[in-house]
């Protein structure tokens, strides 16, 4: 239990200088559940076990097995995390594997988990706590204005317009993809297969101006061009964007004589959002891609 004022700073209500939520309840919440997942899955897959477990270190037997973790949370020091192991099997050898990984393994594992849950904290949860009235006044005395290419106003006729600056860049990038042209292109407009590699409920118009939404609405949008086979625009944002600001996403697709390789161009990107959209490409769309469809196997 956290001593009294060392609690997560998410929950500790504060005033605010900027009326956010009513009576200064000021908490956020985002759902982890797709990103964890993900992030798991990179970190605990093929993870190697090696250890001295007598003679059966010349066997060729397989012995199947689970290891459980049931208190993840990132409230936990990673040597608090508990680690069940058990095996299916009650022969010899199958004991002497399962203190294997009691051990050796359950060490590997929770590395594992400290940097999972390192990353919980330094890139999930990125915007979510908020300067006090303190703290925001302290930061005003050292802020900086950054000139920017593109600048949005207040539509109410009743206040004052007043500018908001957005530092923009540009992200590319090509990646390849083992499949036909057309293979990769249903996977970003058919429903079914869009909720597969983003492991959600998603929403698709597949009509220039329709709407899209991913990842528990995320990410969302709409489309401006769709050529089969070989071209998406999209208009394109992070739920957590300043409000009213999408970026330009240009998918082109070019299928090769033994791959297809997508070059995407997305333009306005928030300058400080650039890595974390450039590693949720990578992560959440090409790499998931090729796990789910076996588009990073040679298909040809």
């Amino acid at each position: 239990m956290a001593k009294w004022g060392e609690g997560d700073p998410r929950w500790i209500v504060e005033e605010r200088p900027d009326a956010t939520n009513v009576n200064n309840w000021h908490w956020t919440e985002k759902n982890a559940s797709f990103w964890s997942q993900n992030l798991l899955r990179e970190l605990l897959n093929d993870l190697t076990i090696e250890g001295e477990i007598g003679q059966h270190k010349e066997s060729d037997t397989e012995i199947e097995g689970t290891a459980e973790i049931p208190n993840l949370s990132e409230e936990n020091d990673p040597s608090e995390v508990d680690v069940n192991v058990s095996v299916t099997t009650t022969d010899i050898f199958s004991e002497q594997l399962k203190d294997l990984m009691r051990t050796i393994g359950t060490q590997k594992i929770r590395e594992k988990l400290a940097e999972y849950i390192k990353r919980l904290k330094d890139e999930f949860s990125q915007g979510m706590i908020l300067p006090t009235k303190e703290q925001a006044k302290t930061t005003s005395n050292v802020m900086k204005v950054t000139p920017s290419k593109q600048v949005y106003t207040a539509s109410d006729d009743n206040v004052e317009r007043k500018a908001v600056r957005l530092d923009l860049t540009e992200l590319n990038m090509t990646e390849s993809f083992k499949c036909k042209a057309e293979e990769f292109f249903r996977a970003l407009t058919i429903k079914e297969m869009v909720q597969a590699f983003t492991q959600g409920p998603c929403q698709l118009e597949l009509t220039e101006g329709g709407k899209f939404s991913l990842f528990d609405g995320n990410v969302y949008g709409t489309f401006v061009e769709l050529i089969p086979n070989e071209k998406i625009v999209q208009k394109w944002r992070f739920k957590n964007w300043p409000s009213g600001h999408y970026s330009d996403v240009i998918l082109e697709i070019i299928e090769r004589e033994d791959s297809t390789e997508v070059k995407l161009t997305q333009k306005g990107v928030p300058r400080n959002e650039l890595e974390q959209t450039r590693e949720g490409w990578k992560n959440y769309y090409w790499q998931s891609m090729k796990r789910v469809f076996g588009f990073g196997a040679m298909l040809f």
